[in-house]
Protein backbone atom coordinates (compact mmCIF):
# COMPACT_ATOMS: atom_id res chain seq x y z
CA UNK A 1 0.00 0.00 0.00
CA UNK A 2 2.25 2.34 0.53
CA UNK A 3 3.84 2.16 -2.88
CA UNK A 4 0.50 2.83 -4.22
CA UNK A 5 0.17 6.19 -1.71
CA UNK A 6 4.06 7.25 -3.61
CA UNK A 7 2.24 7.35 -6.79
CA UNK A 8 -0.35 9.69 -5.98
CA UNK A 9 -3.62 7.48 -5.07
CA UNK A 10 -5.60 7.96 -2.76
CA UNK A 11 -6.89 5.82 0.11
CA UNK A 12 -10.82 4.68 -1.32
CA UNK A 13 -9.19 4.48 -4.87
CA UNK A 14 -7.18 1.20 -5.32
CA UNK A 15 -8.91 -1.87 -6.51
CA UNK A 16 -8.06 -5.43 -5.92
CA UNK A 17 -8.73 -8.94 -7.39
CA UNK A 18 -7.76 -11.74 -4.77
CA UNK A 19 -7.61 -15.22 -4.15
CA UNK A 20 -9.97 -15.85 -0.55
CA UNK A 21 -7.37 -16.87 1.48
CA UNK A 22 -5.38 -13.58 0.72
CA UNK A 23 -4.87 -11.11 3.37
CA UNK A 24 -6.57 -7.64 2.66
CA UNK A 25 -6.19 -5.95 5.71
CA UNK A 26 -5.20 -2.57 4.74
CA UNK A 27 -6.89 -1.90 1.60
CA UNK A 28 -10.39 -0.48 2.10
CA UNK A 29 -13.88 -2.34 1.55
CA UNK A 30 -15.68 -1.13 -1.79
CA UNK A 31 -18.62 0.93 -1.98
CA UNK A 32 -21.84 -0.45 -3.55
CA UNK A 33 -20.94 1.00 -6.95
CA UNK A 34 -17.56 -0.45 -7.12
CA UNK A 35 -18.64 -3.81 -5.84
CA UNK A 36 -21.63 -4.17 -8.42
CA UNK A 37 -19.76 -2.12 -11.27
CA UNK A 38 -22.91 0.31 -10.83
CA UNK A 39 -21.06 3.02 -12.68
CA UNK A 40 -19.83 1.67 -15.55
CA UNK A 41 -22.92 -0.38 -16.23
CA UNK A 42 -24.70 2.97 -16.18
CA UNK A 43 -22.88 4.69 -18.43
CA UNK A 44 -22.69 2.28 -20.97
CA UNK A 45 -26.70 1.70 -20.83
CA UNK A 46 -27.40 5.44 -20.81
CA UNK A 47 -27.06 5.93 -24.64
CA UNK A 48 -28.96 2.78 -25.93
CA UNK A 49 -31.65 3.12 -23.34
CA UNK A 50 -31.87 7.07 -24.16
CA UNK A 51 -32.14 6.36 -28.17
CA UNK A 52 -34.55 3.01 -27.70
CA UNK A 53 -36.82 5.72 -25.57
CA UNK A 54 -36.83 8.72 -28.50
CA UNK A 55 -37.56 5.97 -31.25
CA UNK A 56 -40.14 4.27 -28.91
CA UNK A 57 -42.00 7.68 -28.06
CA UNK A 58 -41.67 8.82 -31.69
CA UNK A 59 -43.42 5.51 -33.15
CA UNK A 60 -45.63 5.55 -30.16
CA UNK A 61 -47.06 9.79 -30.78
CA UNK A 62 -46.61 8.49 -35.12
CA UNK A 63 -49.01 5.92 -34.09
CA UNK A 64 -51.41 7.37 -32.09
CA UNK A 65 -51.93 10.61 -34.48
CA UNK A 66 -52.42 7.95 -37.49
CA UNK A 67 -54.84 6.30 -35.39
CA UNK A 68 -56.59 9.43 -34.25
CA UNK A 69 -56.71 10.32 -38.37
CA UNK A 70 -58.34 7.65 -39.41
CA UNK A 71 -61.12 7.24 -36.26
CA UNK A 72 -61.59 11.16 -36.96
CA UNK A 73 -62.40 10.50 -40.59
CA UNK A 74 -64.61 7.24 -39.51
CA UNK A 75 -66.61 9.74 -37.29
CA UNK A 76 -67.54 12.38 -39.90
CA UNK A 77 -68.14 9.63 -42.02
CA UNK A 78 -70.57 8.60 -39.82
CA UNK A 79 -72.05 11.84 -38.55
CA UNK A 80 -72.63 12.75 -42.58
CA UNK A 81 -74.37 9.79 -43.72
CA UNK A 82 -76.33 10.14 -40.44
CA UNK A 83 -77.75 13.62 -41.84
CA UNK A 84 -78.94 12.04 -45.11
Amino acid sequence: MPAIRHLGIEGNDPHVIARENSTLYPLPEPDIGHRRDLVDAAKRGAFPGGAIGLAGSVVALTVAAAALTVVGGALLANISAWEI
